[in-house]
Formats: C-alpha cells, structure tokens, sequence
C-alpha cells in the first residue's frame, strides 16, 4: 500500500485503474469532438455553398455566424407575429428550401452534440493535473464542462423548434 499526500493509504491497483478510466475518457471525448467538430465544418460549408449557389440578392458576405443562431431566435418577429400575418417568402430563396432547413437542424444538433464532447474531455483534462499541498485545484474543466453542457442542451432544444 502507499501513503497518499493527504494521510491516506491507496492501493498502486487503484491508482492505475483510475488513471486508465481517466486516459479512455481523454480519448473518447478527444474522438467525439474531433468527429463534432468536423460534421459542424461540413455541414457549414455544405450550407455556405446553397446559399451561394442561389441568386446574387439573396447571397450573404461572410455571414457564417447566422449559420449558428438557432432559427427560434433569428426569427423571433415572425414566431411572435400572430398566425394570420403573412410572411412572403420567395421561392428562390435557398435559406428557405428544404435542403437548407435540414442542414440547419443538422448544423444546430451536431453543435450541440460537439459542446456535450468537449464537456467530456475537459473533465477528464481536469483529472489529469495533479493534486497539490501547496493550494486548492481549481475547478476550471469542470466549470467549464458544466457551462458548455447546459448551453448545448439549451442549443440542441431550440433546434427541436427549427422551422424554414
């Protein structure tokens, strides 16, 4: 048995056991957000070349942002405009075709899914530095893991209420 730094005996079994729990957790969480992150790139540029493609008065500059608001929120007026109110949507509009609404709800669940991946990494991050004497651990990674998965569960509900 070894004494820890705090008094207290841990088996060099466990230790190695916990270390090996917290290096698969690295791994699944690096894996998880590289194959987030890279969905996330393809659906956006997968989404940049419709609007493109469409006619030049609909095209946006560089306006890549608006790819990630969630759509109850861009269209805020209109999910508050009584339901008699009509909207005029042309039909050479690409943001409004079918395609394009599915890659947004694609878009806004696989970023979700990305922030839930990330969150999962940072906690096993947080378990990989070491326990000081000297002063308290601070609690960033799990801060920041419990940041990012609230707002991907708040991102990935407001992507239920997409609409084109």
């Amino acid at each position: 048995m070894a004494v820890g730094t705090n008094g207290t005996y841990h088996a060099p079994v466990l230790r190695r056991e916990r270390a090996k729990r917290v290096r698969i957790l690295i791994g699944v969480g690096a894996v998880l957000s590289l194959v987030g992150i890279v969905q996330v790139w393809l659906i956006n540029s997968d989404m940049t070349r419709i609007e493109q493609a469409g006619p030049q008065r609909f095209a946006l500059a560089g306006d890549t942002v608006a790819h990630f608001i969630p759509s109850i929120l861009s269209n805020f007026q209109r999910a508050q405009a009584p339901p008699n109110t009509v909207t005029l949507i042309t039909a050479d509009d690409p943001r409004h075709s079918p395609v394009f609404i599915n890659d947004k709800r694609a878009l806004e669940r696989w970023t979700a899914f990305t922030g839930v991946a990330l969150a999962i990494l940072f906690v096993g991050l947080e378990e990989r530095i070491p326990i000081s004497t000297a002063r308290e651990r601070s609690p960033t990674g799990t801060d920041l893991s419990r940041m990012l998965i609230l707002l991907s569960v708040a991102y990935g509900a407001l992507s239920i209420f997409e609409s084109g």
